[in-house]
């Protein structure tokens, strides 16, 4: 764990980890959903495609505090805080930006293969997503259920299991699952099950068991650690103890029903008061387990159809959309995919042109937008759906607007009948004062704009990440859509694009992460909390594009003036002959600081987010008492070596080589002769060059001097060849 004043490296080392055992799976049986179970899915209160949210209640949502991830792709050990609101996630090519997006789409696939809907397609692709080919790795979700809609999505499940489970005495034959499932409605509430709303959920991989994915959720009530297992060995137990992907021998095994009827002192659930509604609520942190001591969650569905069915099973087969329920077991896990499937929006990070074509059965089933290519259908069914469906299609009609400033139009129509008997063409375009243009000749900015549009609404609490959302879009949209991602709920952006990279309020910088290359893998650097006075002073420096876009960079060289960016930039653009890669094909940007005093709000702004910089300064600036010196004591960049004794201008020089400051200079030149600044560099390279340029130039235009000097003076001069090779070597020790 590293930690200072401006910077946090989050690595390992916190207890979010527990349990270091093998992993196991088993796959429990599918609820099985009809065509009509579909539609009642989607029908009235809410329905979810691709991970949105359509109508008025959201049902399932989850608030994202946490990714953590083990040996899984790019990440050798990645821990992450997630704010509730926009976090912008930024970094270099290459270094696996996009697989923090895919953390989250592991987990989503996981359960939903133990859950028998779609995933196992995306879960064989997992399986060799262990970093350097390892053969296990982990994901782990924080997350707070903090909607009352998937609360009682949760809640449900378990009035179902209290109902539907057993007890273990020889009363059960009086009690039928409607009755007890009243007991079941009056005492158990929310507070019952606080101890769930906030938790891990786990998935782990590990290719040399027989069933390789395990699954649970784990959460704390007090001092006492427990956990439910989703899919894998022990699936349907609630166990004490860290989440183990081995289920252990138990001491004790316990019915849900009979846990939760014990947390009441003398309920007899046979007598008439059992169900008074004023009565004592039962509490699942009171029945908790010890580790040893497993309770089961599984439940029996009636056998017995013609007797009255559970209030509590109805709603929960109705709300996980299955109809035929009647020799159905529910599980957790179902409940699981319900709350990730509409709480989690993904994109992927290439778009599919929009689809045209469609069958009928098309609008039967949650469509997945996150490449796009459904867009058209999901518009389609919402502009014909329901009054709350067509609320949502409004609200895209507005987003695409305030987006673009154009007016979006949607058309279907039939398939002529030798083409299909059962295929529909849907139209997005968009419309104009006089005329009107299908969406695909309005350019790709349109049409990612009504990605966009379509993904954003749906209200709060949901997890939207949009991964390279700028790809199509131009920086007035991009800015625009920054405004309104603020206002969406929680959101993470993957982007490579600096007008997506908000700092002009004082919260923005501490959702800015960037995700650094090391040698054990990426890693999250962002700033420490700032105050508003320390934000005012960030604002200053990285208001301008150019400086922002330094997050994307994969190391940074900084120089004094602009002078030295002109012609450097000019002499190094070519450096084939060093045997060296150029800065621009290596990704290091040259960057005025605008004079010695400029290097402390660089190196602060570069040390927090792990980018790696030189410095290329005058001679003046090596002097031991200058503000450079004082800059780098106070950053933590002192030389590693002693200071020389004398005042020796090439030891000097020698010396803060080893802090990664460079020079061409040859004397301190702080005498008023200016003999240490890079103009006299030039000078000495040619002086009847440097006079003409000047002359034709002016004295003031520094960057345009330096750069055309280099381009009349085409020749790298021997003393920047050697520079360049000095600053490569520290940016690359071993090379």
């Amino acid at each position: 764990m590293y930690d200072d004043k401006t910077c946090r490296r989050e690595e390992d080392g916190s207890p979010g980890w527990l349990g270091t055992g093998g992993l196991y799976a088993g796959l429990r049986p599918a609820p099985r959903r009809t065509a009509v179970g579909a539609r009642l899915a989607h029908s009235g209160r809410a329905c979810c495609a691709g991970g949105a949210i359509y109508g008025e209640v959201s049902r399932g949502t989850v608030l994202l505090t946490r990714i953590q991830a083990r040996n899984l792709l790019s990440f050798d050990r990645l821990d992450l805080d997630v704010g509730a609101g926009l976090t912008v996630i930024t970094g270099p090519n290459g270094v696996g930006k996009t697989n923090l997006g895919r953390c989250l789409e592991l987990a989503r696939a996981v359960v939903a293969r133990q859950a028998g809907n779609t995933g196992g397609e995306a879960t064989d692709l997992f399986q060799s997503a262990g970093r350097n080919g390892a053969a296990s790795f982990r994901v782990a979700l924080s997350l707070t259920f903090d909607r009352q809609s998937e609360r009682h999505l949760v809640l449900t499940y378990f009035r179902t299991a209290y109902a539907c489970g057993r007890f273990l005495d020889d009363a059960t034959s009086r009690r039928s699952a409607a009755a007890v499932d009243m007991i079941g409605r009056a005492r158990l509430t929310e507070e019952s099950l606080a101890p769930l709303w906030s938790g891990t959920l786990h998935i782990r991989y590990d290719a040399s068991l027989r069933s390789p994915w395990f699954s649970a959720w784990e959460f704390q009530h007090g001092e006492q650690l427990c956990h439910i297992t989703l899919g894998g060995s022990g699936a349907g137990e609630l166990r004490g103890g860290p989440a183990d992907a081995f289920a252990r021998p138990t001491q004790t095994s316990l019915t849900l029903a009979g846990a939760l009827t014990s947390s009441v002192p003398g309920l007899d659930i046979d007598s008439e008061g059992a169900a008074d509604p004023q009565g004592q609520p039962m509490d699942l942190g009171k029945t908790l387990p010890s580790p040893g001591i497993a309770i089961s969650m599984h439940m029996t569905n009636p056998q017995d159809m013609s007797s009255p069915i559970p209030m509590s099973l109805r709603e929960l087969a109705a709300s996980l959309g299955v109809t035929e329920f009647d020799r159905y077991a529910f599980e957790l896990v179902h409940v699981f995919w319900e709350i990730l499937r509409c709480g989690i929006v993904l994109t992927d990070n290439r778009r599919i042109p929009f689809k045209r074509r469609f069958t009928h059965a098309t609008f039967d089933r949650p469509l997945d937008l996150r490449d796009g290519s459904d867009i058209p259908a999901e518009l389609f069914r919402l502009k014909n759906g329901d009054t709350a469906e067509q609320r949502r299609y409004g609200q895209i009609e507005t987003t695409f607007h305030n987006l673009t400033q154009r007016t979006l139009g949607l058309r279907g129509r039939p398939e002529p009948a030798h083409v299909s008997e059962d295929g529909l063409i849907v139209e997005p375009f968009v419309v104009t004062a006089d005329s009107e243009y299908l969406i695909e000749f309005a350019g790709a900015g349109a049409q990612e704009a009504l990605v966009l549009s379509t993904l954003l609404p749906g209200g709060a609490g949901r997890v939207i990440v949009l991964d390279e959302p700028a790809v199509n879009i131009e920086p007035t949209m991009q800015r625009r859509l920054v405004t309104m991602l603020r206002d969406t709920g929680q959101c993470l952006i993957i982007t490579h694009s600096p007008d997506l990279v908000p700092v002009d309020q004082p919260d923005d910088l501490a959702n800015i992460v960037r995700l650094a290359p090391t040698p054990t893998g990426a890693h999250p650097m962002r700033p420490s909390s700032l105050s508003r006075k320390d934000w005012a002073r960030w604002f200053k420096l990285l208001e301008p594009t150019h400086v922002r876009a330094l997050l994307f960079a994969s190391r940074v060289i900084l120089c004094e003036g602009s002078t030295e960016v002109g012609s450097l930039s000019q002499w190094w653009s070519n450096t084939s002959s060093l045997g060296l890669p150029s800065p621009e094909a290596a990704n290091i940007p040259l960057v005025s600081v605008s004079g010695d005093n400029g290097f402390g709000a660089y190196i602060e702004y570069l040390d927090a987010f792990g980018i790696p910089w030189t410095a290329i300064a005058d001679g003046p600036a090596l002097r031991p008492g200058s503000t450079l010196a004082k800059q780098l004591r106070d950053h933590g960049h002192q030389p590693p070596v002693a200071q020389p004794d004398g005042g020796d201008f090439a030891e000097w020089r020698t010396y803060w080589a080893t802090a990664g400051v460079f020079t061409l200079a040859n004397q301190f030149g702080d005498d008023g002769s200016r003999r240490g600044e890079f103009e006299a560099f030039l000078h000495r390279v040619d002086a009847g060059l440097l006079a003409d340029v000047q002359a034709e130039l002016g004295h003031r235009s520094k960057p345009q001097v330096g750069a055309l000097f280099a381009a009349e003076h085409p020749a790298m001069p021997a003393e920047v060849a050697e520079l360049y090779r000095a600053i490569m070597r520290r940016f690359s020790p071993s090379s």
